[in-house]
């Protein structure tokens, strides 16, 4: 097709604008190349043990294709409000970037950027770039330079500013139908834990935290008079898989009693009683669950979370100390992998390899290490999250009143129709959703939420 159109793979239109007498042979020979691998790749399947896998990824790639069909329907009045915002506020921090540095720039060039904060500024040179080792403009750059520099803070907040116009309002916008639909892109196989990602528009990178995230967020809204969304977020998911692998005590105790986990993590790292833990202690407690599990070490926790080295290394040295179990299960994994030749298999068949284990490199050795017990984690909540949204699709086919509309992280959102049955089809998605008795003693919980208008409207379900 790029030779066709006679440019760039990454410049050519959607699918929607090729003409028919060229898509026509391309998706052919695309279908009879598939085929003719399929005989010879099929025992494989089974030689691996990766039936069951197999099987799962087919089922869910018709569910994939009704729910791009399905969309998520936007309020496209509301988007263009929100273009205005977004458009106003880059617009100011640009302004006010230009009068911190004294001059006119364009602050999308690095080198313009390295000139001026390396240069003009003579700040000191932090991290730099791969091959060519020029000092680096990228966010952990700038967020290290901000530290002595307002100028480089103002960047960053422009560039995000900038990020949430050229993606959630003109972008959004141009992946809606006519009725204000928008048909998402999802692709099963993309990410490498196995989790479903989401393009055009990417649903998963929208801000979590921020109020320009939340003001997002209420764009996308229910399908109109007679429908109501309801979300069913898994809880803590990645963290009861881990749970049940370490079989660590302080883990297995919390979920097993409904203890939220990250203030238990909390009264481990600043040794107070779980219900005398504060707010910002909860979230340092959170910030420690998510990073340090998977292998970061104090230098990139310091540039993610904004905490200092110092203090980033007595938090990881109280947190292992906290979770003793679960660091011995997780070197204990890593060890047992490089015995078994760099591969590993999940509790639901899926096979990872990790060949950068025997890397003589140590940086490429380290990484490999924290990919490992990543994929492992998050490898397996994946599966259990695809298996559990066939389950689901299968369920609403079977009694009909509505459709998943998307999958974001740890979370289905399915529209149902009002009259009669919403109760009994949100006992029955949950019901779908936690039946994982495998995974005994942890138990798996689903915490469903509904909404009547917005996405940011979102509150309790109580059942």
């Amino acid at each position: 097709l790029s030779r066709r159109f006679k440019t760039k793979l990454e410049d050519m239109p959607g699918f929607a604008h090729v003409p028919v007498g060229i898509l026509g042979p391309y998706a052919c020979q695309d279908v009879c190349l598939t085929l003719m691998h399929a005989a010879e790749m099929d025992p494989l399947i089974d030689s691996s043990g990766q039936r069951a896998v197999y099987e799962t990824e087919i089922a869910l790639l018709q569910h994939l294709v009704d729910m791009e069909e399905f969309g998520l329907p936007v309020d496209r009045e509301f988007v263009g409000r929100l273009k205005a915002e977004f458009a106003a506020k880059e617009a100011d921090l640009r302004a006010r970037l230009f009068d911190a540095i004294g001059e006119v720039i364009d602050p999308n060039r690095d080198e313009e950027l390295r000139r001026i904060f390396y240069g003009k500024l003579g700040l000191p040179v932090g991290r730099r770039t791969g091959k060519l080792r020029e000092p680096s403009t990228d966010k952990y750059a700038l967020a290290d330079l901000a530290k002595a520099c307002p100028a480089a803070q103002i960047e960053i907040d422009r560039r995000q500013a900038a990020y949430l116009l050229s993606h959630y309002t003109d972008g959004l916008l141009e992946f809606c139908d006519a009725a204000g639909v928008c048909h998402g892109s999802f692709n099963q196989i993309a990410a490498v834990s196995g989790r479903v990602g989401c393009s055009n528009p990417n649903l998963h990178n929208i801000p979590v935290r921020t109020a320009e995230g939340r003001r997002i967020r209420e764009a996308f809204v229910v399908r109109g008079r007679g429908w109501i969304r309801c979300m069913f977020d898994y809880s803590q998911i990645e963290l009861r898989v881990l749970a049940w692998f370490s079989r660590d005590p302080v883990l297995v105790d919390a979920f097993m009693r409904g203890v939220d986990i990250h203030r238990v993590t909390a009264a481990g790292l600043f040794k107070v009683p779980i219900a005398d833990v504060t707010k910002e202690q909860r979230y340092k407690g959170k910030t420690c669950n998510f990073a340090l599990r998977y292998g970061q070490q104090s230098k990139k926790m310091a540039l993610t979370t904004g905490y200092s080295e110092p203090e980033c290394v007595e938090m990881i040295r109280e947190f292992w100390s906290t979770y003793a179990v679960t660091k011995k299960f997780i070197d204990g994994f890593v060890r047992r992998t490089k015995l078994e030749g760099c591969k590993f298999r999940n509790p639901f068949g899926r096979i990872r390899r990790v060949p950068d284990l025997e890397s003589k490199s140590n940086y490429a050795r380290g990484e490999a290490e924290r990919s490992a017990i990543a994929s492992l984690i998050s490898g397996t909540a994946a599966d259990l999250m695809k298996i559990a949204m066939v389950r689901c699709c299968d369920y609403m086919r079977e009694v009909g009143g509505g459709g998943i509309v998307t999958t974001i992280h740890d979370d289905l959102q399915f529209d149902f129709r009002r009259e009669g049955g919403v109760a009994e089809r949100v006992l029955g998605i949950k019901r779908r959703m936690e039946d994982f008795p495998q995974f005994q003693p942890i138990p798996i919980v689903v915490d469903p939420q509904w909404t009547e208008t917005n996405w940011v409207g979102a509150k309790e379900l109580k059942l």
